[in-house]
C-alpha cells in the first residue's frame, strides 16, 4: 500500500524527488512490526526500478541549488520547532505549551533543569578534552576521538576494539573509555522529552536526570570538584509542581539510592559490544549522600 502510494504520488506530480520521513519510536513500540514493513518497501525499492532511495546531502551534490531559502529565525533567533509555536523554547523556558496537566501547573522548571545540565557540560567537556590531550598527546583531538566513537555507541564496533587502535596500555584504555561513556551519558542527558511534558517529576526528566548522574559519575577521578554537588546545587532550583515532589535535587536524591551499588564498570570487555559498560566488574555508583 505504501509502495503504491508512492508510485501515484510520482505519476500524478511529477516529482523528481519525494521527501518521505518516519519517527523512530515507531519500530517496535508505537507500531509492532513496523519495522517489517519498513524492510519491506526497502526490499521493493531494491527489487524495483520505478525509485531509488537517496538523501538530502546526496541529492543536493546530483542538483546543485539554484535559489535560496531563509529560515525564521524562531524566538530570540533559536531556531523553530514542530512542537512550539515559540521556536524552540518549550526546550529552556516555561514558553506555555505542554501536554496537560493541572490548571495550575507551570514549566519554570525548565530553565534551571536546562542550567543545571549545561552547567556539568561545560565542566565534563573542560576534563574530556584536557585528559584526552594529556593521554594522547597532541596529534588526536579530542573531538575527533569522541566523534569516531560512534561506531561503538551503534554497537557496530566492541570498545576493545576501538580503543586498542589507540592504546595497548590498560589504565589508558580504562581512563579512555570513562571519559568517552560520560560524554555519552551527558548527551543522553540533553534527550529532548526531558523538558516537552509537564512537570519536573515526569518520568522523561527523572531520566535525564539519571544520565547526568552517570555522566558525571564516571568523571569524579578526574577532578577534585564535586561534580555531584555542583549538579545537585543547580538541580535545586528547578521546582515540581506538586510539593510532594519536591525539586531537581529531590528527584536526583531518589535516583542515586536506586542505582547506587555496582552497576557495571566502562572497562573493556569484547564479548558486550552492544552495551560495553555494562559487562564488567567494579564499582561505578557509590555516591555519598551525607
Amino acid at each position: 500500500m505504501l509502495y503504491e502510494r508512492l508510485l501515484t504520488i510520482a505519476k500524478t506530480e511529477g516529482q523528481n524527488l519525494i521527501h518521505t520521513a518516519t519517527d523512530g519510536e515507531i519500530y517496535g513500540h508505537h507500531e509492532p512490526y513496523g519495522d517489517m514493513a519498513l524492510a519491506a518497501l526497502i526490499k521493493k525499492v531494491h527489487d524495483r526500478e520505478d525509485f531509488q532511495f537517496t538523501n538530502y546531502a546526496t541529492y543536493l551534490a546530483q542538483h546543485p541549488a539554484t535559489e535560496e531559502a531563509f529560515l525564521h529565525d524562531g524566538e530570540e533567533a533559536k531556531g523553530t520547532s514542530w512542537s512550539c509555536s515559540h521556536g524552540v523554547s518549550r526546550w529552556y523556558r516555561d514558553c506555555g505549551c505542554h501536554t496537560g496537566g493541572d490548571e495550575s501547573w507551570n514549566q519554570k522548571w525548565r530553565t534551571p533543569l536546562r542550567q543545571a545540565f549545561d552547567h556539568l557540560a561545560c565542566k565534563l567537556d573542560a576534563i574530556f578534552e584536557k585528559e584526552v590531550t594529556n593521554l594522547l598527546g597532541t596529534e588526536m583531538k579530542p573531538r575527533d576521538l569522541l566523534h569516531s566513537f560512534s561506531p561503538v555507541i551503534l554497537a557496530h564496533e566492541d570498545m576493545d576494539t576501538f580503543l586498542g587502535r589507540h592504546t595497548k596500555d590498560p589504565d589508558t584504555k580504562e581512563a579512555l573509555a570513562k571519559l568517552l561513556l560520560g560524554q555519552k551519558y551527558k548527551h543522553f542527558s540533553f534527550t529532548s522529552c526531558g523538558w516537552f511534558f509537564n512537570d519536573l517529576a515526569g518520568l522523561e526528566p527523572r531520566q535525564n536526570i539519571v544520565y547526568a548522574l552517570m555522566a558525571l559519575r564516571l568523571y569524579e577521578g578526574f577532578t577534585k570538584e564535586s561534580l555531584l554537588e555542583l549538579l545537585l546545587e543547580d538541580l535545586q532550583k528547578a521546582k515540581a509542581n506538586r510539593k510532594q515532589d519536591g525539586t531537581g535535587r529531590t528527584l536526583a536524591l531518589e535516583a542515586m539510592k536506586e542505582l547506587s551499588g555496582e552497576v557495571g564498570s566502562p572497562l573493556l570487555h569484547p564479548q558486550s559490544p552492544h552495551c560495553p559498560e555494562r559487562s564488567l566488574s567494579g564499582q561505578l555508583w557509590v555516591l555519598q549522600t551525607g
